[in-house]
């Protein structure tokens, strides 16, 4: 008993399979699609849930924080910054450096190297 598909109506079956599909997915987007809207729309609600929920336990929707800056000691040049310092912004770390130039404070943030990563030379 062989159940191949003779090549004279492979193309008529190709054609019912596709119907078939067809009326199967009309008659599932008619029937579920309002479940299936609300299941996602509960998922979503979860996930920002859960998104906020790590933000806040990583300290990432506080927007606050509070940056140390010493004086540089080892100044040489009008290039190297007149304090330096580090901090913590919104639960991420920064090196500061800062300059005094004509009566205002310019302040520069980056986040240090990763302790794993390896530092240029």
């Amino acid at each position: 008993m062989d159940n191949e598909i003779p090549p004279e109506d492979l193309q008529l079956h190709g054609l019912r399979l596709a119907r078939v599909q067809q009326i199967a997915e009309d008659d599932l987007r008619g029937r579920s699609s309002p479940e299936i809207r609300h299941d996602v729309n509960v998922m979503a609600d979860i996930l920002r849930e859960l998104v906020k929920t790590e933000r806040d336990k990583a300290g990432l929707n506080t927007y606050e924080g509070a940056i140390r800056l010493i004086p540089n000691k080892n100044k040489r040049s009008s290039h190297q910054p007149d304090f330096q310092g580090k901090g913590d912004v919104a639960g991420i770390k920064y090196d500061a450096s800062a300059w005094i130039e004509r009566g205002a404070i310019q302040i520069t943030l980056t986040a240090p190297l990763e302790e794993d990563e390896p530092k240029a030379t």
